[in-house]
Protein backbone atom coordinates (compact mmCIF):
# COMPACT_ATOMS: atom_id res chain seq x y z
CA UNK A 1 0.00 0.00 0.00
CA UNK A 2 1.39 3.38 -1.05
CA UNK A 3 0.38 6.83 0.21
CA UNK A 4 -2.90 5.58 1.68
CA UNK A 5 -4.61 7.61 4.42
CA UNK A 6 -7.23 6.92 7.10
CA UNK A 7 -7.80 3.18 6.72
CA UNK A 8 -7.91 -0.11 8.62
CA UNK A 9 -6.81 -3.61 7.65
CA UNK A 10 -7.95 -6.51 9.82
CA UNK A 11 -8.39 -10.27 10.06
CA UNK A 12 -5.89 -11.35 7.40
CA UNK A 13 -3.42 -14.23 7.14
CA UNK A 14 -0.41 -14.45 4.82
CA UNK A 15 1.90 -17.38 4.14
CA UNK A 16 5.09 -16.47 2.30
CA UNK A 17 5.90 -20.04 1.24
CA UNK A 18 9.65 -19.60 1.72
CA UNK A 19 10.35 -23.18 0.76
CA UNK A 20 8.79 -22.67 -2.66
CA UNK A 21 10.21 -19.21 -3.48
CA UNK A 22 13.63 -17.67 -3.91
CA UNK A 23 14.67 -15.62 -0.90
CA UNK A 24 16.35 -12.27 -1.57
CA UNK A 25 16.39 -8.76 -0.12
CA UNK A 26 13.96 -7.42 -2.67
CA UNK A 27 10.68 -5.67 -1.76
CA UNK A 28 8.76 -8.92 -1.34
CA UNK A 29 7.47 -8.17 2.14
CA UNK A 30 4.13 -9.66 3.12
CA UNK A 31 2.60 -6.38 4.36
CA UNK A 32 4.20 -3.28 2.80
CA UNK A 33 3.21 0.27 3.78
CA UNK A 34 4.93 3.27 2.17
CA UNK A 35 4.00 6.82 3.12
CA UNK A 36 0.75 5.75 4.76
CA UNK A 37 -0.94 7.85 7.46
CA UNK A 38 -3.65 7.45 10.10
CA UNK A 39 -4.03 3.68 9.83
CA UNK A 40 -4.70 0.62 11.98
CA UNK A 41 -3.63 -2.97 11.33
CA UNK A 42 -5.51 -5.53 13.43
CA UNK A 43 -5.31 -9.33 13.62
CA UNK A 44 -2.92 -9.74 10.70
CA UNK A 45 -0.73 -12.84 10.96
CA UNK A 46 2.22 -13.65 8.70
CA UNK A 47 3.97 -17.00 8.37
CA UNK A 48 7.31 -17.65 6.60
CA UNK A 49 7.68 -14.33 4.74
CA UNK A 50 10.31 -14.24 2.01
CA UNK A 51 11.84 -11.02 3.45
CA UNK A 52 10.00 -9.13 6.25
CA UNK A 53 6.54 -9.80 7.58
CA UNK A 54 5.71 -6.08 7.88
CA UNK A 55 7.56 -3.12 6.38
CA UNK A 56 7.02 0.59 7.08
CA UNK A 57 8.85 3.07 4.84
CA UNK A 58 8.42 6.18 2.72
CA UNK A 59 7.37 6.90 -0.85
CA UNK A 60 8.62 9.80 -2.91
CA UNK A 61 11.58 12.18 -2.92
CA UNK A 62 10.99 13.65 0.55
CA UNK A 63 11.17 10.97 3.26
CA UNK A 64 10.11 13.34 6.04
CA UNK A 65 6.89 14.30 4.25
CA UNK A 66 6.15 10.86 2.81
CA UNK A 67 6.82 8.96 6.04
CA UNK A 68 4.48 6.37 7.58
CA UNK A 69 2.71 8.28 10.35
CA UNK A 70 0.09 7.85 13.09
CA UNK A 71 -0.33 4.08 12.89
CA UNK A 72 -1.37 1.33 15.28
CA UNK A 73 -0.40 -2.32 14.79
CA UNK A 74 -2.39 -4.49 17.22
CA UNK A 75 -2.63 -8.23 17.75
CA UNK A 76 -0.47 -8.93 14.70
CA UNK A 77 2.32 -11.48 14.37
CA UNK A 78 5.15 -12.75 12.20
CA UNK A 79 6.71 -16.18 12.51
CA UNK A 80 9.76 -17.44 10.63
CA UNK A 81 10.74 -14.35 8.60
CA UNK A 82 13.78 -14.65 6.36
CA UNK A 83 15.06 -11.25 7.55
CA UNK A 84 12.83 -9.58 10.20
CA UNK A 85 9.38 -9.97 11.64
CA UNK A 86 8.90 -6.25 10.97
CA UNK A 87 11.13 -3.59 9.45
CA UNK A 88 10.43 -0.05 10.67
CA UNK A 89 12.45 2.12 8.29
CA UNK A 90 10.70 5.51 8.18
CA UNK A 91 7.88 6.13 10.64
CA UNK A 92 6.51 8.61 13.14
CA UNK A 93 3.99 7.92 15.91
CA UNK A 94 3.78 4.19 15.30
CA UNK A 95 2.56 1.83 18.05
CA UNK A 96 2.78 -1.96 18.30
CA UNK A 97 0.34 -3.44 20.84
CA UNK A 98 -0.20 -7.12 21.80
CA UNK A 99 1.90 -8.42 18.89
CA UNK A 100 4.23 -11.43 18.49
CA UNK A 101 7.46 -11.66 16.49
CA UNK A 102 9.10 -15.07 16.65
CA UNK A 103 11.74 -17.18 14.88
CA UNK A 104 13.06 -14.30 12.79
CA UNK A 105 16.09 -15.12 10.66
CA UNK A 106 15.95 -18.91 10.99
CA UNK A 107 17.98 -20.04 7.95
CA UNK A 108 17.82 -16.39 6.88
CA UNK A 109 19.86 -13.20 6.59
CA UNK A 110 20.85 -10.37 8.94
CA UNK A 111 19.63 -8.77 11.06
CA UNK A 112 17.51 -11.90 11.70
CA UNK A 113 15.54 -10.11 14.41
CA UNK A 114 11.99 -9.83 15.63
CA UNK A 115 11.68 -6.12 14.77
CA UNK A 116 14.33 -3.90 13.19
CA UNK A 117 13.94 -0.13 13.78
CA UNK A 118 16.55 1.22 11.38
CA UNK A 119 16.56 4.05 8.84
CA UNK A 120 18.33 3.76 5.51
CA UNK A 121 21.82 5.25 5.42
CA UNK A 122 20.77 8.09 3.08
CA UNK A 123 17.63 9.04 5.04
CA UNK A 124 17.41 12.48 6.70
CA UNK A 125 16.95 13.00 10.44
CA UNK A 126 14.63 12.23 12.12
CA UNK A 127 13.36 9.38 9.97
CA UNK A 128 12.11 7.48 13.02
CA UNK A 129 10.30 9.17 15.89
CA UNK A 130 7.98 8.10 18.71
CA UNK A 131 7.87 4.35 18.17
CA UNK A 132 6.14 2.39 20.93
CA UNK A 133 5.99 -1.30 21.82
CA UNK A 134 3.47 -2.44 24.45
CA UNK A 135 2.86 -6.06 25.49
CA UNK A 136 4.79 -7.39 22.51
CA UNK A 137 6.46 -10.82 22.53
CA UNK A 138 9.91 -11.29 20.98
CA UNK A 139 11.07 -14.90 21.18
CA UNK A 140 13.35 -17.43 19.47
CA UNK A 141 14.77 -14.95 16.98
CA UNK A 142 18.28 -15.61 15.67
CA UNK A 143 19.28 -11.95 15.98
CA UNK A 144 18.06 -9.54 18.64
CA UNK A 145 14.45 -9.67 19.68
CA UNK A 146 14.24 -5.92 19.06
CA UNK A 147 16.99 -4.03 17.22
CA UNK A 148 16.95 -0.25 17.73
CA UNK A 149 19.73 0.83 15.41
CA UNK A 150 21.66 4.06 15.90
CA UNK A 151 21.40 4.78 12.15
CA UNK A 152 20.11 8.37 11.72
CA UNK A 153 19.45 8.71 15.48
CA UNK A 154 15.91 7.37 16.01
CA UNK A 155 14.02 9.51 18.53
CA UNK A 156 11.81 8.52 21.46
CA UNK A 157 11.35 4.74 21.50
CA UNK A 158 9.38 3.22 24.39
CA UNK A 159 9.31 -0.51 25.16
CA UNK A 160 6.92 -1.36 27.99
CA UNK A 161 5.52 -4.58 29.45
CA UNK A 162 7.06 -6.68 26.67
CA UNK A 163 8.29 -10.28 26.75
CA UNK A 164 11.73 -11.39 25.51
CA UNK A 165 12.77 -15.03 25.52
CA UNK A 166 15.65 -16.96 23.99
CA UNK A 167 16.68 -14.48 21.29
CA UNK A 168 20.12 -15.68 20.29
CA UNK A 169 22.00 -12.42 19.68
CA UNK A 170 20.33 -10.63 22.60
CA UNK A 171 17.08 -9.17 23.82
CA UNK A 172 17.34 -5.53 22.75
CA UNK A 173 19.99 -3.47 20.95
CA UNK A 174 19.45 0.12 22.18
CA UNK A 175 21.03 2.65 19.82
CA UNK A 176 18.28 5.26 19.99
CA UNK A 177 17.82 8.71 21.48
CA UNK A 178 15.42 8.95 24.42
CA UNK A 179 14.83 5.23 24.85
CA UNK A 180 12.75 3.82 27.72
CA UNK A 181 12.66 0.10 28.53
CA UNK A 182 10.21 -0.40 31.37
CA UNK A 183 8.38 -3.29 32.97
CA UNK A 184 9.59 -5.95 30.52
CA UNK A 185 10.45 -9.60 31.19
CA UNK A 186 13.59 -11.27 29.86
CA UNK A 187 13.79 -15.04 30.37
CA UNK A 188 15.76 -18.11 29.38
CA UNK A 189 18.66 -16.76 27.36
CA UNK A 190 21.36 -19.38 26.85
CA UNK A 191 25.00 -19.24 25.78
CA UNK A 192 25.73 -19.09 22.06
CA UNK A 193 28.64 -18.07 19.84
CA UNK A 194 26.22 -15.56 18.28
CA UNK A 195 25.44 -13.81 21.58
CA UNK A 196 27.04 -10.39 21.35
CA UNK A 197 27.54 -8.31 24.51
CA UNK A 198 24.40 -8.18 26.60
CA UNK A 199 20.77 -9.22 26.83
CA UNK A 200 20.27 -5.46 26.70
CA UNK A 201 23.12 -4.08 24.58
CA UNK A 202 23.69 -0.31 24.62
CA UNK A 203 26.25 0.25 21.82
CA UNK A 204 28.34 3.21 20.69
CA UNK A 205 26.04 5.89 19.25
CA UNK A 206 26.09 9.63 18.63
CA UNK A 207 23.81 11.94 20.61
CA UNK A 208 21.99 9.26 22.60
CA UNK A 209 20.46 11.76 24.99
CA UNK A 210 18.75 9.50 27.49
CA UNK A 211 18.36 5.77 28.09
CA UNK A 212 16.25 4.51 30.99
CA UNK A 213 16.01 0.85 31.97
CA UNK A 214 13.49 0.59 34.79
CA UNK A 215 11.44 -2.04 36.54
CA UNK A 216 12.33 -5.01 34.33
CA UNK A 217 12.67 -8.66 35.34
CA UNK A 218 15.62 -10.77 34.13
CA UNK A 219 15.50 -14.52 34.84
CA UNK A 220 17.78 -17.39 33.86
CA UNK A 221 20.22 -15.38 31.74
CA UNK A 222 23.07 -17.83 31.05
CA UNK A 223 24.73 -16.20 28.04
CA UNK A 224 28.22 -15.96 29.62
CA UNK A 225 27.82 -12.23 28.94
CA UNK A 226 26.46 -9.42 31.14
CA UNK A 227 22.72 -8.97 31.27
CA UNK A 228 23.10 -5.23 30.53
CA UNK A 229 26.14 -3.90 28.65
CA UNK A 230 26.79 -0.14 28.44
CA UNK A 231 29.37 0.95 25.84
CA UNK A 232 31.81 3.75 26.71
CA UNK A 233 30.66 5.76 23.66
CA UNK A 234 26.92 5.26 23.94
CA UNK A 235 26.21 8.99 24.18
CA UNK A 236 24.04 10.61 26.84
CA UNK A 237 23.01 9.61 30.39
CA UNK A 238 21.98 6.08 31.30
CA UNK A 239 19.73 5.20 34.24
CA UNK A 240 19.34 1.58 35.41
CA UNK A 241 16.81 1.54 38.24
CA UNK A 242 14.47 -0.82 40.03
CA UNK A 243 15.20 -3.95 38.01
CA UNK A 244 15.25 -7.53 39.33
CA UNK A 245 17.93 -9.99 38.24
CA UNK A 246 17.39 -13.65 39.19
CA UNK A 247 19.86 -16.39 38.36
CA UNK A 248 21.99 -14.52 35.82
CA UNK A 249 25.55 -14.93 34.62
CA UNK A 250 26.39 -11.29 35.41
CA UNK A 251 24.08 -8.31 35.82
CA UNK A 252 25.92 -5.21 34.60
CA UNK A 253 29.04 -4.30 32.64
CA UNK A 254 29.46 -0.51 32.74
CA UNK A 255 32.01 1.22 30.49
CA UNK A 256 30.23 4.58 30.21
CA UNK A 257 30.92 7.45 32.62
CA UNK A 258 28.17 8.89 34.85
CA UNK A 259 25.79 5.91 34.74
CA UNK A 260 23.28 5.72 37.63
CA UNK A 261 22.48 2.25 39.00
CA UNK A 262 19.96 2.38 41.84
CA UNK A 263 17.48 0.23 43.75
CA UNK A 264 18.06 -2.93 41.74
CA UNK A 265 17.78 -6.44 43.19
CA UNK A 266 20.31 -9.09 42.12
CA UNK A 267 19.66 -12.61 43.41
CA UNK A 268 22.26 -15.11 42.34
CA UNK A 269 24.97 -14.65 39.72
CA UNK A 270 27.45 -17.08 38.26
CA UNK A 271 30.08 -14.33 37.91
CA UNK A 272 30.61 -10.87 39.44
CA UNK A 273 27.24 -9.12 39.04
CA UNK A 274 28.46 -5.50 38.73
CA UNK A 275 31.63 -4.63 36.80
CA UNK A 276 32.53 -0.99 36.24
CA UNK A 277 35.36 0.32 34.03
CA UNK A 278 34.12 3.91 34.06
CA UNK A 279 34.21 7.14 36.06
CA UNK A 280 31.74 9.00 38.28
CA UNK A 281 29.11 6.27 38.29
CA UNK A 282 26.63 6.01 41.16
CA UNK A 283 25.62 2.65 42.65
CA UNK A 284 23.03 3.41 45.32
CA UNK A 285 20.52 1.35 47.26
CA UNK A 286 20.97 -1.95 45.43
CA UNK A 287 20.36 -5.33 47.09
CA UNK A 288 22.71 -8.14 46.05
CA UNK A 289 22.72 -11.72 47.33
CA UNK A 290 24.66 -14.87 46.44
CA UNK A 291 27.09 -13.20 44.04
CA UNK A 292 30.11 -15.21 42.94
CA UNK A 293 33.70 -13.94 43.35
CA UNK A 294 32.69 -10.34 44.16
CA UNK A 295 29.55 -8.22 44.19
CA UNK A 296 31.37 -5.16 42.77
CA UNK A 297 34.53 -4.91 40.70
CA UNK A 298 35.31 -1.21 40.17
CA UNK A 299 38.08 0.33 38.07
CA UNK A 300 37.77 4.08 37.56
CA UNK A 301 37.76 7.48 39.24
CA UNK A 302 35.10 9.17 41.32
CA UNK A 303 32.61 6.29 41.51
CA UNK A 304 30.21 6.13 44.45
CA UNK A 305 29.07 2.89 46.07
CA UNK A 306 26.50 4.00 48.63
CA UNK A 307 23.85 2.36 50.82
CA UNK A 308 23.89 -1.05 49.17
CA UNK A 309 22.80 -4.19 51.06
CA UNK A 310 24.96 -7.17 50.08
CA UNK A 311 24.68 -10.65 51.58
CA UNK A 312 26.40 -14.00 51.14
CA UNK A 313 28.96 -13.27 48.44
CA UNK A 314 30.68 -16.52 47.40
CA UNK A 315 34.34 -15.51 47.62
CA UNK A 316 36.50 -18.17 46.00
CA UNK A 317 40.06 -16.83 46.47
CA UNK A 318 42.23 -14.13 48.01
CA UNK A 319 41.96 -12.15 44.77
CA UNK A 320 38.35 -11.27 45.57
CA UNK A 321 36.18 -9.64 48.21
CA UNK A 322 32.58 -8.53 48.28
CA UNK A 323 33.80 -5.17 46.91
CA UNK A 324 37.01 -5.06 44.88
CA UNK A 325 38.67 -1.74 44.01
CA UNK A 326 41.30 -1.79 41.27
CA UNK A 327 43.36 1.33 40.59
CA UNK A 328 40.49 3.59 41.50
CA UNK A 329 39.34 6.25 43.91
CA UNK A 330 35.84 5.45 45.07
CA UNK A 331 33.46 6.74 47.71
CA UNK A 332 32.24 3.66 49.60
CA UNK A 333 29.85 4.63 52.39
CA UNK A 334 26.80 3.36 54.21
CA UNK A 335 26.86 -0.17 52.79
CA UNK A 336 25.80 -3.31 54.68
CA UNK A 337 28.00 -6.31 53.80
CA UNK A 338 27.14 -9.57 55.51
CA UNK A 339 27.94 -13.28 55.39
CA UNK A 340 25.16 -15.09 57.24
CA UNK A 341 27.58 -18.00 57.64
CA UNK A 342 30.80 -16.24 58.75
CA UNK A 343 33.95 -16.82 56.73
CA UNK A 344 36.88 -15.45 58.66
CA UNK A 345 39.18 -16.00 55.67
CA UNK A 346 37.13 -13.68 53.44
CA UNK A 347 37.54 -9.96 52.79
CA UNK A 348 34.60 -7.59 52.77
CA UNK A 349 36.61 -5.07 50.72
CA UNK A 350 39.80 -5.76 48.80
CA UNK A 351 41.75 -2.68 47.75
CA UNK A 352 44.38 -2.64 45.01
CA UNK A 353 47.73 -1.07 45.84
CA UNK A 354 47.07 2.09 43.78
CA UNK A 355 43.53 2.75 44.97
CA UNK A 356 42.60 5.83 47.01
CA UNK A 357 40.24 4.84 49.83
CA UNK A 358 39.89 8.15 51.67
CA UNK A 359 36.10 7.73 51.55
CA UNK A 360 35.86 4.11 52.74
CA UNK A 361 33.76 4.61 55.86
CA UNK A 362 30.47 4.12 57.68
CA UNK A 363 29.97 0.60 56.34
CA UNK A 364 28.70 -2.39 58.33
CA UNK A 365 30.81 -5.53 57.78
CA UNK A 366 29.47 -8.76 59.32
CA UNK A 367 30.93 -12.26 59.16
CA UNK A 368 34.21 -11.41 57.43
CA UNK A 369 37.87 -11.92 58.41
CA UNK A 370 39.43 -11.37 61.78
CA UNK A 371 41.86 -8.48 62.16
CA UNK A 372 44.66 -11.05 62.39
CA UNK A 373 45.58 -12.73 60.14
CA UNK A 374 42.73 -11.88 57.71
CA UNK A 375 41.21 -8.38 58.01
CA UNK A 376 37.71 -7.45 56.85
CA UNK A 377 39.30 -4.75 54.70
CA UNK A 378 42.43 -5.85 52.87
CA UNK A 379 44.94 -3.49 51.34
CA UNK A 380 47.29 -4.91 48.75
CA UNK A 381 49.98 -2.36 49.55
CA UNK A 382 49.89 0.92 51.44
CA UNK A 383 46.47 2.63 51.36
CA UNK A 384 46.02 6.33 50.62
CA UNK A 385 44.07 8.44 53.09
CA UNK A 386 42.25 5.54 54.80
CA UNK A 387 39.48 6.50 57.21
CA UNK A 388 38.44 3.54 59.32
CA UNK A 389 34.94 4.49 60.52
CA UNK A 390 33.48 1.08 59.66
CA UNK A 391 31.60 -1.27 61.98
CA UNK A 392 32.93 -4.82 61.98
CA UNK A 393 31.35 -7.87 63.61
Amino acid sequence: MVDCHDFELRNLRFHGNRTGREESEEPAHSVLLLGCKDFRLSNIHVEDPVVDGFYFGYEGSDPLQAICENGVVENCSTRGAWRCGAGVINARNLSFVDCRFTEGGVDGTLPKCGVDVESDADAPRPSLENIQFTRVEFSDNIGYGLQLSSSKDPEAVTVSDCWFENNVRGGILVGTNDAVIRGCRFRNFSASDSTRRGTIDIPAADNARSIRIEGNLFQNIHTKKPTIFVHSLCGGPVLIRGNIFENVYSALSIWKDDVIVSNNVIQGSISTPIICYANRCLFDGNRISNATEAAFFVHGEGNKILNNFITDTIISSDDYGTIVLANSRSDIRGNHLELTEPNRNAYAVRVDSEADVSFLKNNILIGYGDSDPTPSIYFHGEPTGFVGDNIED
